[in-house]
């Protein structure tokens, strides 16, 4: 038997060590772009938010939280298998929210994503 511990960190500090590394990248220079999300018509949503160049930052943006997250579990002990199973159903759940947030008649009735996250 192996008496090697695993490193296991308490998630408040684990927040902190992640945030750390973020800062400390953007100021690298390491910036990404954020999506766009807004859109009034149908032909908007097609254009502006489903356009292969915009599904590009989403992917991209989703691979730097993934790699994010799988650090994050690494580091308080939890199975990485685990988190990068569940991990892009909660990604593509919240992009979905995101879309539907994105209407200019859902933003009128002062919704956001959050709502759409709790259904």
């Amino acid at each position: 038997m192996s008496d090697q511990k695993k490193l296991v960190v308490h998630e408040d500090w684990v927040v902190v060590i992640l945030g750390g590394l973020i800062i400390t990248l953007a100021l690298a220079g390491v910036l990404l772009t954020a999506p766009a999300f807004s859109w009034k018509t149908s032909a908007e949503l097609t254009t502006n938010v489903l356009s292969a160049a915009n599904l590009q930052l989403v992917g991209i943006q989703f691979l730097f939280v993934l790699i994010i997250s799988a650090l994050g579990a690494l580091l308080t002990g939890k199975s990485v298998v685990a988190n990068l199973k569940t991990f892009p159903i909660v990604y593509i759940l919240t992009i979905v929210a995101l879309v539907l947030a994105g209407n200019a008649q859902i933003k009128a009735l002062n919704l956001e994503a959050v709502i759409f996250s709790l259904g």
